[in-house]
């Protein structure tokens, strides 16, 4: 079995270095589309050679080969929804119909973004709605919750804990479904004790789909949420290793999860693709628990669950060396991951 990896790029300059990992250039073999400044464009679902993109108000149905969009389903605000949201301190959610006309708005504090400039990617898994978002209009934190958005009010909300050693200064990428966990690609300031002038590191982080929360006045916080270091980096034998740190986008394959990343060093025109096996993944994560042999490894007991809510970082990196890397006037900015491809 084969993939074929669809990439958007982005303009930026040239830089060339050595290496022996395989390389491609792709200055003047992408094909670009071009959209309104203010539509906020986030990736919803990739169906064979579709995609489909939300923007503002609108969904764009996008063709792969060629590169075109094919249709925009939009449903303006009217004057009524608008007046009432300003009156209120809540966010509003659409339930969007499978022809894409809005059904039924309820309050969408913790699902929805406040902005539309913020990145709040999301996950529909079972009856419950996975995001990474800010929990309120007061909150800058972006925290990883889960809700049935069915569900009046917050008392069966599940999300991580607020402080600096769970999910402080970080920028979400994507979450994705893995069997009996979610999955969340993020990037955040490096550690103490991490590399030496990385000012900000890839991260992978998960939870468990069946968690039911801790107890006490942690009822609402996550008792299975740990995070990995996540590295894509060429080891050079006589020069220092070159890390692509900044995590632009992440597709999840059958067996693979595939990620775009950049190098974060100044005048460095390069990408690179790295893939992480899901399996690994999950032992990983099960690895910072006691009880490894459930389907999906959680704290059983309060000493466990306030262990990790204040070490939630396993000291492990997930490592690996890039299938190829790019270098050129362009970066990566988006990958999707089609598999199934029979080569001739």
């Amino acid at each position: 079995m084969t993939a074929t990896l669809l990439i958007v790029v982005t303009p930026l300059f040239s830089f060339a270095i050595a290496s022996n990992v395989p390389s491609v250039d792709l200055t003047n073999a992408t094909s670009r589309l071009r959209f309104a400044a203010d539509d906020s464009l986030v990736f919803l679902h990739n169906y064979g050679l579709h995609v489909l993109l939300g923007g503002r108000n609108a969904v764009f149905n996008v063709s792969i080969t060629p590169l075109t969009v094919v249709f925009k389903y939009e449903w303006p605000t009217s004057d009524e929804d608008l007046l009432e949201c300003t009156k209120k301190t809540t966010s509003l959610v659409s339930e969007i119909s499978y022809v894409f006309y809005p059904r039924k708005t309820f309050a969408g504090d913790g699902l929805a973004p406040h902005a539309p400039d913020v990145v709040a990617p999301f996950l529909f898994s079972g009856r419950h709605l996975y995001t990474a978002n800010a929990p309120d209009y007061s909150s800058t934190d972006l925290l990883l919750m889960r809700k049935d958005p069915l569900k009046v009010g917050t008392s069966d909300m599940l999300r991580t804990s607020r402080g600096e050693t769970q999910t402080d200064g970080t920028q979400f990428v994507k979450l994705i479904e893995n069997k009996h966990e979610v999955l969340a690609f993020f990037s955040e300031p490096s550690s103490e004790n991490e590399d030496c002038g990385l000012r900000r590191v890839a991260r992978i982080g998960r939870v468990c789909r069946d968690d039911t929360g801790g107890s006490g006045k942690h009822h609402h916080e996550w008792t299975s949420f740990v995070k990995s270091p996540l590295d894509c980096a060429i080891e050079g034998k006589d020069q220092d290793t070159l890390h692509f740190n900044q995590l632009a986008s992440v597709a999840a394959g059958m067996q693979l999860i595939y990620g775009a990343f950049r190098s974060q060093l100044a005048g460095l025109g390069s990408s690179a693709i790295c893939a992480y096996s899901r399996a690994t993944v999950s032992q990983r994560m099960a690895s910072a628990f006691r009880n490894r042999k459930m389907a999906c490894s959680k704290a059983n007991d309060t000493y466990e669950h306030t262990y990790i809510r204040n070490n939630p970082l396993i000291p492990t990196k997930l490592s690996t060396s890039p299938l190829f890397v790019h270098y050129g006037k362009d970066r990566f900015s988006e990958i999707l991951v089609q598999e199934d491809v029979v080569g001739e």
